[in-house]
């Protein structure tokens, strides 16, 4: 487990990575894990080879998050509720994170679990599930709230907070965090990776606020800045205090309570940055407590297994909740149709519904999905709708699930034409969710050409190349074609995507092509756990230079055999790859000076080894940079790199005051730099050098 205050080693533990990925496959919110059923599933395959080297990475302290891949969901007020997909092997990392803090934070509010505080409550370590089973918490909630008004308690007021994930700042949250003891090293790698996961692939626009909607372990990490209400309200006989999530519930026998209550409330949400739903917020005399009980927040919805239903009665209460087609509780709705069997007498009333509401779209488009073929015209409804483009890009994305499948042959033209329309190239870059479940549809059907196909397994975010990826097969593309696209994803960049191209080739007996050496890590495990492959290729080494620099050159480290150029020197050349991995991307000032000082140390060890090519004295890496040396001529790719390396580092501000050529101050490397003009040239140096070691 490591030193006592050593958190970071705690969450390396084996044990609580175990426990991580175990919470997050036993997650109940349906809606979240429907992105992953195929990517958990390929990493339930290799999960013993990936905790073991995510708790090295975080024992090695370089463990680097992915970016989030975004998406939308509208809300009933007509605004977007941002969502965020994580990839598997961040959920776990987080998840492990939250593990930690959740057992630092449940001895300091296990105490106010049905008391004052009803949601997201910590189950303990010897559970199945992460939380407490929220319909426990919902229940009790709605008890407490009874008992109240029972005991004369009749004025109410809510406080509900504006977007209180998106709004939590980094800075109050270091400060909770370190409340309940962790320390600065723990919390620092936290608020990077919350901040990483802020942005995604395509703008890289990062934010000091925010947790992510959506894993399981936000709700926890939530509750560290949010027991400061139950913290600090005052315990009185004649006020209630109930507070479920950031939904809370005051209870009291005089508006007047309820009022000082209100603004101290405001005044302690602004001591932590987070604001308050003023449109909410309402002090008025309860006249019935069931009715003010429906307006609770109500949890993520779950699968629920009904018994045997009249469906008579089902529809007749759908009708009846729906009276001039308005949705009068939204909850008992949502449950209702949940348990409805599609049929004619429903359809258009729920298609109108749709219509009006697309907050529901969820909803609805599951009851649209219990059809093995859907009505002609339900489906010219679904087809005409996606043609116009709707202004919620998830809601189109639920139509192409409902529809791609269970549209008769005598639509298929229209379905193809329609499809074909909404895909675009500015759809790949701006509609994340859109273009994963329409590039999924349309490469299952083989809508896509080859080349189009192509084109769209190169778009930056890593969900929609698992999406496509998974849905590429033999019944609607050539074999050649199908093998050469999943082995290039075998080496895509992304370990998710890689992975999904493993499992892909295995189950449609898609043979390696090519190097192993190139092919992505993930992918690598899970054709060994076939038996595709043998063994692991060289240079997966855990500890390996080759890793280092793969985690910044897009898996392209070239596969060079580092223990036999540097012997008894690797472990000295480890440590500077190290440093140019903890710099890269990062700060190019100091990347371009740790990269400097690998060169020398290769460059020194390249000598001793080659004498054909002269001596070299270490530190003095301009003594052999000339284009006619000997150097140069066998080693030209591998020269170039060094070369322009160290004559960038001449104008960094950290190893001159000077440009020693032009005497001009020198200043900052610029980020371009890095990424367009030293990475291709490092990767070309290092597959040079490959060939030769």
């Amino acid at each position: 487990m490591g030193r006592q205050g050593d958190f970071i080693n705690h969450a390396a533990d084996i044990d609580t990575l175990r426990r991580a990925w175990r919470w997050i496959k036993s997650n109940p919110d349906a809606r979240y894990k429907k992105f992953f059923s195929e990517s958990y599933s390929a990493y339930s395959l290799i999960e013993d080879e990936v905790l073991l080297d995510l708790s090295r990475q975080l024992k090695q302290r370089i463990y680097e998050p992915c970016h989030s891949c975004k998406i939308y969901i509208p809300k009933a007020s007509g605004i977007l509720r941002p969502y965020s997909l994580l990839t598997v092997e961040d959920q776990i990392i987080y998840q492990a994170f939250v593990n930690i803090i959740a057992e630092k934070l449940h001895p300091k509010v296990a105490s106010d679990y049905y008391v004052s505080n009803f949601g997201h409550l910590y189950a303990q370590k010897s559970s199945i599930w992460f939380y407490r089973k929220w319909s426990d918490g919902y229940r009790k909630f709605n008890e407490a709230a009874r008992d109240a008004f029972n005991n004369g308690l009749k004025y109410s007021a809510s406080f509900d907070l504006t977007a209180c994930y998106d709004s939590l700042d980094h800075g109050v949250l270091r400060y909770f965090l370190k409340d309940i003891g962790l320390n600065d090293e723990f919390i620092d790698l936290l608020t990077h990776c919350l901040s990483r996961w802020t942005g995604n692939e395509a703008t890289r626009i990062y934010h000091n606020h925010g947790i992510p909607q959506g894993p399981l372990s936000s709700g926890l990490l939530s509750e560290v800045v949010l027991r400061y209400f139950d913290k600090k309200y005052p315990r009185q006989s004649k006020m209630r205090y109930m507070r479920y999530v950031d939904d809370i519930r005051l209870y009291a026998s005089s508006t007047t309570e309820l009022r000082k209550m209100l603004i101290r409330f405001d005044r302690m949400s602004k001591e932590i940055g987070l604001f308050p739903q003023s449109s909410k917020i309402e002090i008025h005399e309860i006249k019935n407590i069931d009715e003010e009980l429906k307006s609770v927040s109500n949890p993520t919805e779950v699968t629920i297994k009904a018994r045997r239903i009249d469906q008579n009665k089902i529809q007749k209460r759908l009708i009846e909740l729906t009276k001039r087609f308005k949705i009068h509780d939204a909850t008992r709705f949502k449950y209702i149709l949940a348990h409805a069997i599609p049929s004619a007498k429903l359809n258009g009333r729920l298609w109108k519904l749709f219509k009006l509401y697309p907050a529901y779209y969820e909803s609805i488009t599951r009851y649209y999905q219990r059809y093995k073929k859907l009505p002609k015209k339900l489906a010219d409804s679904i087809l005409k709708e996606i043609q116009q483009s709707p202004i919620y890009s998830s809601v189109t994305a639920s139509l192409v699930t409902t529809i791609w499948n269970r549209a008769s042959i005598s639509q298929e033209a229209r379905l193809r034409r329609i499809f074909k329309a909404v895909w675009s190239p500015r759809v790949l870059v701006t509609e994340a969710e859109l273009n994963a479940t329409l590039g999924f549809a349309m490469t299952n059907l083989g809508y896509l050409t080859p080349n189009q196909l192509a084109y769209a397994l190169k778009t930056r975010e890593w969900y929609v190349r698992v999406r496509i990826t998974q849905a590429i097969n033999q019944n609607k593309y050539a074999h050649d074609f199908v093998e050469k696209v999943l082995n290039e994803k075998m080496r895509d960049k992304s370990n998710e995507v890689a992975c999904l191209a493993a499992l892909v080739s295995i189950e449609q007996n898609i043979s390696l092509v090519g190097s192993a050496r190139e092919i992505n890590i993930r992918a690598a495990q899970i054709l060994k756990r076939a038996g595709k492959i043998g063994r692991m290729p060289r240079g997966f080494c855990w500890s390996s230079i080759d890793r280092y620099f793969s985690r910044w050159l897009d898996n392209q480290a070239g596969g060079v055999n580092w223990k036999n150029i540097f012997v008894a020197r690797y472990g000295h050349a480890e440590h500077l790859a190290l440093n140019c991995m903890r710099y890269a991307g990062l700060n190019v000032n100091s990347w371009i000076m740790a990269m400097d000082v690998f060169n020398d140390l290769l460059l020194d060890c390249l000598y001793q080894h080659d004498s054909s090519i002269g001596k070299y004295e270490l530190g003095k890496i301009g003594s052999v940079l000339m284009s006619t040396g000997r150097f140069a001529k066998k080693y030209p790719t591998l020269y170039t790199m060094i070369k322009n390396v160290h004559d960038k580092r001449l104008e960094c501000e950290l190893a001159h005051a000077v440009v020693k050529s032009t005497g001009r101050p020198t200043g900052s490397i610029k980020f371009r730099y890095f990424s367009h003009e030293a990475k291709p040239l490092i990767k070309r140096a290092f597959q040079e050098l490959a060939t030769l070691w």
